[in-house]
């Protein structure tokens, strides 16, 4: 008895509503890529739940760290050379005011130490650069989702900007279909109801496409619904009553 109630709702709701087929997509969609070339250690795998800020690629750091220590080494010997030469440069200036020593020679040690200096700013610009490779061997979430297609896998080798993992926010999924343009005036005022799985969620619109399509007279609409155990993909029915 209650099914058949329940059947003659259904029948009466969809008799008095313009139904549409629809099919669900998510918030966002978004592609992660690595930053630079490098060997996977953390790759986030195909269908895990992330937080934003979780980690989701990284990639080895080991060279990158060896070379960091190469130049700090190098940084170290050029500045020990630097003050030592500095050092000699005091003493030469008293003996070039006591005319010990020609001007030349002097200026000569002035330009060493300049040298020096020019290298050991050079290498500290090779540093910043080495800091932001070790920034960008780890890639963060910036939203909550799931992973749906994974390119790469764990100790895979990726080169810069190549894709890894697509993620997509399905913490709201839009309802899209093609509605007249012809009735578009009235689409605002009325409820809008999506069908799905013998449930019904009600729903806002939160798009309408600024493009006619100039054969059929439709244009794209997005309805928005707050998941509920639903998957993006999904087909479903917009009921406009």
């Amino acid at each position: 008895m209650i099914n058949w109630l329940l059947a003659l709702v259904l029948i009466t709701q969809t008799a008095a509503a313009e139904i549409y087929d629809a099919v669900l997509e998510p918030k966002t969609r978004k592609v992660y890529s690595t930053q630079r070339d490098g060997v996977l250690l953390r790759c986030a795998s195909l269908g895990s739940r992330l937080a934003k800020g979780e980690v989701i690629l990284s990639q080895t750091t080991k060279l990158i760290e060896a070379e960091n220590d190469m130049i700090n080494l190098n940084i170290e010997l050029l500045s020990r050379e630097q003050q030592y030469f500095s050092k000699l440069a005091k003493k030469k200036k008293d003996q070039l005011k006591d005319g010990i020593i020609h001007r030349e020679e002097y200026e000569a040690l002035l330009h060493e130490i300049s040298k020096i200096g020019h290298k050991i700013n050079a290498s500290r610009i090779e540093l910043k650069k080495i800091k932001l490779k070790m920034q960008q061997s780890v890639i963060i979430a910036d939203m909550n989702g799931v992973v749906t297609r994974g390119f790469k896998q764990l100790g895979e080798f990726s080169r810069t900007g190549e894709a890894c993992v697509e993620v997509i926010d399905d913490s709201v999924l839009y309802a899209v279909f093609p509605y007249p343009f012809s009735k578009l005036k009235n689409l605002r005022a009325k409820s809008v109801r999506i069908h799905i799985d013998r449930k019904f969620y009600d729903g806002l619109i939160h798009f309408i496409s600024p493009e006619v399509d100039g054969a059929s007279g439709l244009v794209q609409v997005k309805i928005a619904i707050v998941n509920k155990n639903l998957r993006s993909g999904q087909q479903c029915l917009v009921h406009v009553d």
